[in-house]
């Protein structure tokens, strides 16, 4: 019976014992891959930066208010960490985002704004530009409404 325990006990440690998780490298320093690094290293940092969450807040603002430099594979996972932060103060970089000629941006862009501003606009990537147009403004015009709110409901972000 003791073998018996001592087996299942070391067999549960085994299977369910936490994977080892690589240390992220600081958020300043993924912003300088972002920046230099080849392409495909650009995507990890940029994946990494979402793995920071908030404490990557305003590095994730400021790669993503340079989105033009990036490919879409860069773009899209800074618009995935700036909703998970809820950045409010990306909006209108969001709002630039929701017309990228990249279809998996602008999806991620209209999940971030819908999140942010916590309501469902039905927002599609893939819809006809005229309706993405007029969804947009809805959006626009809830962000304008909501405003002054956002410090109160996030706080304040630096």
């Amino acid at each position: 019976i003791i073998a018996l325990v001592a087996v299942t006990a070391a067999f549960a440690v085994w299977k369910f014992w936490p994977e080892p998780v690589e240390p992220l490298d600081p958020p300043a320093v993924l912003t300088q891959k972002l920046e230099s690094a080849p392409a495909e290293q650009k995507v990890i940092a940029a994946h990494d930066l979402i793995r920071h969450g908030p404490a990557a807040r305003v590095e994730v603002r400021s790669a993503l208010s340079q989105h033009q430099r990036y490919e879409p594979e860069v773009v899209a996972p800074l618009v995935q960490a700036t909703m998970k932060n809820r950045d409010y103060r990306s909006m209108p970089t969001l709002f630039e985002l929701l017309e990228h000629e990249d279809p998996v941006v602008r999806g991620r862009a209209g999940a971030a704004v819908q999140k942010i501003l916590g309501a469902n606009f039905e927002f599609q990537a893939n819809a006809p530009p005229e309706e993405r147009r007029r969804v947009i403004e809805l959006m626009k015009s809830d962000y304008q409404q909501a405003q002054g709110r956002f410090s109160e409901v996030y706080g304040s972000q630096n």
